[in-house]
């Protein structure tokens, strides 16, 4: 809709002040005596007029002083037109000196998070690390482990965290324990150099979407009691070792290798390569942190616990148990049982190595 003609960004009314332009017709005061038009001479004769303009000397006019100005930034600033509007942003000067108004201070920036939150200085600093501050090579390390990757959040996060997601708090927490692991501290890794990378590698990947793997690894590594250090003797098709061994700390990546990352969409209760690395490194924490560590049944049951909360995590069912059988042939079948009915079975070759897997099958829903 058009605006007024009559009506702009200030109206005048009968009420305004004196020295405003007033429209006409309008009711005049003594001050401010509308004159009549002159006639021309012929018609004045006639009308016997002699107009008559009032003077100056007649006016008896002093125009007022304007008030100091005793201008306060913010505050309105007077103006002739002074009280002719009601009060509105027109009429007060912004702060700014420039009057476009005042610019918003900037917020401050939220503290860094992740990987970017440490300071780095070089390997040969001298003296103790401050706070939040690590080497260049403790840098390098975490940033060729993809730590860079994590899923951190502020530690005044609200609400419950996803299983990718950490806290700030947290993720210093790991950091922490990962460059101690890498040092030799909480937990010792033997082996050749590709296969120590490897096994590093598979423990990096089970770290991004489980909370259970993380506090494990926080645990371990940020234990730098010597009694408490676990050992990982990783290698590949060692003898007699079907996933690892208790009794001499092997580890096989050969079998290991064989289990997916994450369970096929079909076969949802199947085992993972993430749960494997839970048990080990759960079993072995479990006893040298009791007071009998090679107490396996206490140990084993303990790392049961654990990688069936791994599994919950991803929504799989929780494992009842898991038996061996020998077969004449001299092969193994190992069966896991799980608690929705289901059950996986691997077939083990006379090297004890996995030959081939069974996977479970999705139950079905019953028929109505």
């Amino acid at each position: 809709m058009p605006p007024d003609p009559d009506e702009g960004m200030c109206r005048v009314t009968p009420e305004a002040a004196p020295l405003c332009e007033m429209p006409s017709p309008f009711p005049v005061g003594p001050m401010m005596s509308q004159p009549s038009p002159a006639l021309a001479p012929s018609a004045a004769s006639q009308s016997n007029y002699s107009p008559a303009y009032p003077t100056a000397g007649d006016l008896n006019y002093t125009p007022a002083a304007p008030p100091a100005l005793n201008f306060t930034p913010g505050a309105p600033l007077w103006s002739p037109f002074s009280g002719m509007y009601e009060d509105g942003p027109q009429c007060s000067l912004p702060l700014g000196q420039d009057g476009a108004g005042a610019k918003p201070e900037a917020a401050p920036a939220p503290p860094a998070i992740g990987l970017d939150s440490y300071k780095v200085v070089p390997d040969d600093f001298v003296g103790p690390l401050p706070p939040g501050t690590i080497r260049q090579s403790q840098y390098d390390d975490l940033k060729g482990f993809d730590f860079d990757k994590f899923n951190v959040v502020g530690n005044d996060f609200v609400g419950p965290l996803a299983n990718d997601q950490m806290t700030q708090q947290q993720f210093q927490q790991l950091t922490s324990a990962w460059l101690n692991v890498r040092d030799g501290n909480g937990m010792k890794i033997s082996g050749n150099a590709a296969d120590q990378l490897a096994f590093k590698k598979m423990l990096r990947a089970s770290l991004g979407d489980s909370p259970t793997m993380r506090g494990l690894v926080s645990d371990i590594g940020n234990d730098t009691d010597l009694a408490h250090r676990i050992q990982a003797n990783v290698g590949r098709s060692q003898a007699d070792t079907f996933v690892d061994m208790f009794s001499n700390d092997n580890i096989d990546l050969t079998d290991i290798e064989q289990f997916p990352v994450a369970p096929d969409a079909t076969s949802r209760n199947e085992m993972t390569r993430g749960e494997q690395l839970v048990h080990i490194l759960a079993e072995r924490r479990s006893a040298v942190t009791s007071a009998d560590p090679s107490d396996f049944d206490a140990a084993h049951g303990e790392a049961t616990r654990l990688h069936n909360q791994y599994r919950a995590e991803r929504g799989q069912a929780a494992e009842l148990d898991c038996t061996g059988a020998p077969n004449p042939d001299g092969t193994t079948t190992v069966t896991t049982r799980y608690a929705d009915g289901t059950q996986q079975q691997l077939e083990l070759d006379r090297k004890i190595d996995i030959a081939r897997m069974k996977k479970p099958i999705n139950p079905q829903p019953a028929k109505p």
